[in-house]
């Protein structure tokens, strides 16, 4: 006994295959070349990088979502957190005028006529507003970096 025709099977399947590759490609991890010009960009822009070769910022670097701003308030003042466990393997944190500047180049780099859709579509998605350092599972690990950091 069919439930549903074969023909509206094929469009759902249909359907479904138009939408997914938009979506995986929000979530999916930009490719190395991508990684390794965003961290000339952060690094230009003014943040500073700590690398994971200790345990609080290997539990900091572990805390944080990958490749993805994370914003966190320090004496009133946002920072900002980017980890990096593919290329670095550490944490570029920056302030306010840091952020700006890095979504400005950035900005500016994928307005170029000559990139490449590939990358352009892969670094776009490394403008997405950052997360709140609320809702992430272990904040304690961002309050004990700064207090010890800054």
């Amino acid at each position: 006994m069919r439930i549903f025709p074969r023909r509206v099977i094929e469009a759902l399947v249909g359907i479904v295959l138009l939408f997914a590759p938009p979506l995986a490609a929000q979530n999916a991890i930009p490719g190395r070349p991508v990684l390794q010009k965003n961290a000339f960009f952060l690094t230009s822009s003014g943040f500073r990088v700590q690398f994971a070769n200790d345990a609080a910022s290997k539990k900091l670097l572990a805390s944080l979502p990958a490749h993805k701003f994370v914003v966190h308030t320090v004496g009133g003042a946002p920072r900002y957190l980017y980890a990096d466990p593919t290329v670095c393997i550490c944490v570029y944190y920056g302030d306010d005028d840091a952020y700006r500047s890095y979504r400005a180049m950035l900005t500016t780099h994928l307005q170029v006529d000559d990139v490449d859709p590939d990358y352009r579509s892969q670094a776009s998605a490394l403008l997405n507003d950052p997360i709140e350092s609320d809702s992430l599972e272990n904040p304690t690990s961002l309050a004990d970096f700064f207090r010890d950091n800054l």
